[in-house]
């Protein structure tokens, strides 16, 4: 028995899980702990695969055959691989095969008191009963606790996310809001509502509504429709890109980069992008919001065709229209190939002139649209620099970053030769 976990991946999901509770002395972590008399086991997960290779945390105090259930809920939104490991861990688990070698045990100190809330067993009182429990090890830089959660049945109850640090409260909020103002709001799509939202401690959490459980992924290669685009990002009003509210968020948050030593190297260029974008005298249709994150394994359709989009923790309101739809390509063409996005960028919106002309954007202001979105991308993951103290978890490295900025640059460039507004001299 270890009385902390080593791996590395590992440590981070028990410090985003449970660090306060930890820093208080009256709980622990250990490794395949056994009974011991000053410590009584609270939660206890199989690690799949292993501690030296961790994946997925499964709940191990439960009956088999819900957890099993629990395993291949939702394998209509995964791929080919991932239905296939987790056919095999259910299979497992009816045959009563263990899962892991490994077990991670939350145990807390007898006769110890803290005000802390357990927050596994906190939402567990939001469900009302003891919850069958996946937790995926999150290891980029936008890690965070996140609860997939099932009944006595193994159906699908609420997905949690828990916030850990300041980037992640900023998401995790977002998200919040985000949520609460679609319900507001008529829509053809359909979004996860809240079951709950609050405080653990000093830190964020949400819980989401289950999905549907036959749902199903929208394949890359089927872009969601001009109606389902412009839904996302309804038409508010016609005005250059500087007039909207992301595009000020973005300048204020990028000015705040200047005071990190690790982002100096770009933020100069940055803010030369941005002073650029704000001089570009061409309007543009501005929607009401984008989604921020819209790519294929955050959409999944029903049967009868109605679609669902979740995770909007990158939302922003008040957006150039056409940024959902540089993402999704963008991403597609380089999700494989970290270093491959700059050229993605380029590609992406090569590959959706049709679909932004058809949401309102010529040539030029599909070129404006697509330098604001190489700014976003840079501020974004210089954020992730900034809250980690330096590029080792950045998906994104430098070089993709100076890459980024330089063909925003050109994009402006060629904009100011196509007809119609200039940009504005200072």
């Amino acid at each position: 028995m270890r009385a902390v976990p080593v791996n590395s991946d590992l440590n981070s999901t028990v410090g985003q899980l449970w660090a306060p509770l930890i820093c208080t002395d009256a709980y622990r972590v250990v490794l395949n702990g056994h009974n011991d008399s000053l410590w009584t086991n609270e939660k206890t997960f199989s690690i799949i695969p292993s501690e030296r290779s961790p994946r997925l945390l499964v709940t191990a105090d439960r009956d088999r055959n819900v957890v099993a259930n629990a395993l291949v809920a939702y394998d209509g939104i995964r791929d080919r691989k991932a239905r296939w490991g987790r056919t095999a861990l259910s299979t497992a688990m009816r045959l009563n095969l263990s899962l892991g070698r490994d077990a991670l045990v939350l145990q807390r100190l007898r006769g110890s008191q803290t005000q802390l809330v357990e927050p596994i067993a906190h939402m567990e009182t939001i469900l009302g009963e003891g919850a069958t429990v996946l937790i995926g090890v999150r290891t980029g830089a936008n890690g965070k606790a996140t609860l997939q959660m099932f009944d006595s049945r193994g159906a699908a109850t609420g997905y949690a996310k828990l916030a850990w640090n300041e980037l992640t409260t900023t998401f995790v909020n977002t998200e919040i809001q985000a949520v609460q103002a679609l319900a507001e709001e008529d829509h053809d799509f359909l979004v996860p509502g809240l079951l709950a939202h609050g405080m653990l401690g000093e830190m964020p959490y949400l819980m989401s509504r289950p999905l549907p459980p036959n749902v199903r992924s929208v394949p890359a290669r089927h872009e969601l429709t001009i109606s389902e685009l412009a839904d996302v990002a309804p038409l508010d009003r016609i005005t250059p890109v500087s007039e909207s509210a992301q595009f000020a968020s973005l300048v204020g948050r990028a000015e705040a980069l200047r005071h990190s030593p690790e982002t100096r190297a770009h933020v100069g260029a940055l803010n030369d992008l941005l002073s650029r974008l704000s001089q570009q005298d061409s309007p543009l249709p501005i929607g009401r919001r984008w989604h921020g994150d819209l790519v294929p394994w955050n959409v999944a359709r029903q049967p009868d065709g109605s679609l669902w989009i979740w995770d909007w923790e990158t939302s922003e309101q008040d957006t150039a229209v056409g940024m959902d739809v540089l993402h999704w390509h963008t991403t597609l063409l380089s999700h494989a190939d970290p270093g491959a996005t700059a050229s993605g960028v380029k590609q992406a919106g090569q590959a959706s002139r049709e679909v932004l002309r058809a949401l309102g954007l010529g040539h030029r202001q599909s070129m404006i649209v697509t330098a604001l979105y190489c700014a976003t991308m840079v501020e974004r993951n210089l954020r992730f620099v900034v809250q980690h103290g330096g590029w080792q978890l950045n998906r994104l490295p430098r070089p993709v970053i100076a890459e980024l900025l330089m063909l925003g640059g050109y994009l402006l460039d060629a904009a100011e030769q196509e007809p119609g507004p200039k940009a504005r001299t200072q």
